[in-house]
């Protein structure tokens, strides 16, 4: 049995399939920490710690070089957030065009000109074209 710390709101669908796989909170000696946007310290990696994962993009806010030297695995989930990001996207774009919907083929035709700039972003951009339809 392993168990974790969630250090930031992680939705019930997730906790009920860390308790199917049979891990278990455990607020004091976790062997794994799930973060979003906490910023940990030296001081949260404790000696039963195994892995560190990071829901979003980036480990900026884990301190990578010491949890490796204590051999701790951290890792990140690019893309999984890329719906949410989508939809701000696309809402900021309408909200600063003023854009209607009898004016959307011309906000997809423009998008589509623009979108080799989110090339590296291929979840993103494929979910932006996706709404536009």
């Amino acid at each position: 049995m392993y168990t974790y710390k969630i250090y930031n709101n992680i939705a019930e669908d997730g906790i009920e399939i860390l308790a199917k796989n049979d891990l278990h909170i455990d607020e004091i000696n976790p062997d794994s920490l799930l973060i979003r946007s906490q910023v940990l310290t030296d001081g949260d990696l404790n000696q039963s710690l195994k892995c560190i994962g990071r829901a979003g993009a980036g480990t900026n806010n884990v301190p990578v070089i010491d949890a490796t030297n204590k051999g701790i695995v951290v890792f990140n989930t690019p893309g999984a957030n890329a719906n949410a990001v989508k939809e701000l996207v696309v809402c900021g774009m309408l909200l600063s065009s003023g854009v209607l919907f009898r004016e959307m083929l011309t906000l997809k035709h423009c998008l589509a000109k623009t979108m080799h700039c989110l090339t590296p972003l291929w979840s993103l951009k494929r979910r932006i074209l996706k709404a536009m339809n």
